[in-house]
């Protein structure tokens, strides 16, 4: 009956009722919070109720919509899809990619709760495996084995080292040649993929990762644009980069670091993240046509008087290159104004 009853308030045409469950789920759920099957786009999924996903999307309909589209794309391409998804969750992504595209994916998910909702989420997929643990870099300042969720689903890291994900692949070697790496990590996605090295080096996959700057900076203690440093050092050089509602914001190379810049300073001024899909740079062409592919399902993309900033990956470094771009300068008593 709660599932009913959420899935209809979830069906409504008028963002006024999403916007009063955003307000009262919160408060209800830190009393009760039952478990509840709810349909996502094609997926029908358990979850708690406390869980953020349906109401995300119902607002926000780009929401989580990205990896079906580069899983169809490299699937007609390549005739097959692997991935890998680091921060699984419930399995919401594993489904509603898998419900897509065929897919086979490793889910990897520490928090208990949530592993176990995974494996209800997904146990009738043969082409999906899953793995309870946390994944760092191997290394003891690896914080991310002991895990509590809030409601929205975002990890609450309390202590812990993590195992790399290289060698968690040593026990599911079908994944050494994902076509994607994809992370949620709620801050520690840089740790992870400091622990894929061996990964990255050898089958060169994109990668998919949340970018917090200020969970970089408060969680991870690390410096945001640190992960692109050490991307270039692997030769990922090409950031595709999307806000956290699912909408394209660009395509930016590793040479213009100082627009990236410029956008982790507005993620760290507003408490925003984003989303950044990373093409290492012998699949520049790649990059290009998804880039292209990108713009016309987005119709904003596709008016005419902004054909000139719809650039491919070469062609948007020669446009900066004629016009560079300055670093912005932080005054250390003004945290919000650049100057």
């Amino acid at each position: 009956m709660v599932s009913f009853i959420y899935s209809q308030l979830l069906a409504a045409k008028r963002h006024s009722v999403h916007r009063v469950l955003e307000v009262v789920l919160p408060h209800l759920t830190k009393i009760w919070d039952p478990e509840v099957r709810t349909r996502v786009r094609k997926s029908t999924l358990a979850m708690p109720l406390s869980h953020r996903l349906p109401l995300n999307v119902a607002l926000h309909p780009h929401y989580d919509t990205l990896l079906p589209r580069l899983g169809g794309m490299l699937y007609a391409r390549r005739g097959s899809f692997t991935m890998i998804d680091v921060g699984a969750n419930i399995g919401d992504t594993a489904r509603l990619t898998a419900d897509e595209v065929p897919a086979a994916i490793l889910c990897v998910e520490p928090e208990p709760q949530f592993f176990h909702l995974l494996e209800k989420n997904t146990r009738s997929y043969p082409e999906i495996a899953r793995v309870n643990t946390a994944l760092g870099d191997g290394g003891a300042s690896a914080e991310a084995v002991k895990l509590n969720r809030d409601i929205s689903g975002s990890a609450i890291i309390e202590s812990g080292n993590g195992v790399s994900l290289d060698t968690v692949l040593l026990q599911y070697p079908t994944f050494a040649n994902a076509d994607v790496l994809k992370i949620d990590t709620d801050g520690y996605d840089f740790t992870v993929i400091r622990g894929a090295s061996g990964l990255l080096t050898q089958a060169r996959p994109l990668i998919f990762f949340e970018h917090s700057p200020e969970h970089c900076v408060k969680v991870a203690k690390e410096d945001p644009l640190a992960v692109f440093a050490y991307l270039k050092t692997k030769n990922y050089v090409y950031h595709m980069i999307y806000d956290s509602q699912g909408h394209l914001i660009g395509l930016f190379h590793y040479d213009h670091i100082e627009a990236i810049e410029q956008l982790l300073f507005y993620a760290r001024a507003t408490g925003k993240f984003y989303d950044i899909l990373s093409f290492p740079l012998e699949q520049a062409a790649f990059a290009d046509a998804f880039f292209r592919s990108e713009r016309a399902y987005f119709p904003f993309y596709n008016r005419p008087y902004l054909s000139r900033f719809a650039l491919s990956p070469h062609s948007a470094a020669a446009e900066l290159q004629r016009e560079p771009l300055s670093p912005v300068k932080f005054h250390p008593n003004d945290d919000s104004t650049p100057r």
